[in-house]
């Protein structure tokens, strides 16, 4: 019997830069693999540089790989249809650059619908409205545009254009990077009561611990374009491998103000 195939799986991935003809080579991703399963949460953490954009921007095709593959739904992901590409989303850390800033919220949300299915409009609204109430916004921010919401309202609403096709997967690059910390908490809950709805499956993308600890089934942790650990979130909090990893947990500060060292 045929094993049940990943949601997503990377085989091989490289990705190498030259700015010049025969110049030094910058091997941004260096033989990365990795799978996710339906409705988990993969974490994947590390500095910046080290390579976690790159390979969102090749799972959605911002960027081509130098070499390796990339399956979802077990098929390549560059001969998959327009159907198959509808199910595989992506959240940017900069809402307001991903956000056409001459569009309202009804049309940003709804915007999927018109490219993929030809809806009326009529039902365009109501899905709308729809969308905007399931990440927490209401009726009166329809027709505002993004300059008018705030950094964590912008937020939701790109989330709320991520869900509307009902993703399988959506990727999260740094989707809480720019958030305070009380906003990163109200957006991972969302996010996970989202996955809880739809059975979404997510790559969470950031460059520090704590974000990622409250969100992820497993952890993938990236150094210099490589993986250089694997685990479940409690492998990897309470039995860490690598070195870097092991820096990593210990540039965490304690969660209570009591247990930190005087300094």
């Amino acid at each position: 019997m045929k094993a049940e195939e990943h949601l997503l799986e990377v085989k091989g991935l490289r990705k190498h830069f030259s700015d010049q003809k025969d110049g030094p080579i910058l091997k941004a991703v260096d033989g990365v693999n990795f799978h996710v399963e339906r409705g988990e949460t993969l974490g994947i953490v590390g500095e910046s540089g080290s390579g976690k954009s790159t390979i969102a921007k090749m799972i959605m095709q911002l960027e081509k790989p130098t070499e390796g593959e990339i399956l979802f739904h077990g098929k390549n992901i560059t001969s998959l249809t327009n159907a198959a590409k509808r199910k595989l989303q992506i959240i940017f850390q900069d809402p307001y650059g991903s956000l056409n800033p001459r569009m309202k919220a009804k049309d940003i949300v709804t915007e999927p619908f018109f490219i993929h299915e030809k809806m009326p409009k009529r039902e365009r609204y109501e899905q709308a409205l729809k969308l905007l109430q399931e990440v927490g916004l209401d009726k009166e921010h329809l027709n505002r545009y993004p300059h008018q919401f705030s950094g964590g309202q912008r937020q939701r609403l790109s989330i709320a254009r991520a869900i509307a096709l009902k993703p399988d997967l959506i990727v999260c690059d740094e989707a809480v990077s720019a958030l305070d910390v009380s906003l990163q908490a109200q957006i991972l809950h969302l996010l996970s009561s989202l996955q809880k709805t739809y059975g979404i499956a997510y790559i969470f993308i950031a460059h520090g611990l704590p974000a990622v600890r409250l969100i992820s089934d497993r952890i993938a942790i990236m150094y210099k374009g490589e993986i250089v650990e694997t685990g479940t979130r409690d492998e990897i909090f309470e039995n860490p491998q690598h070195d870097y990893t092991k820096s990593l947990l210990a540039a965490v500060p304690p969660s209570h103000p009591r247990l930190r060292e005087d300094g």
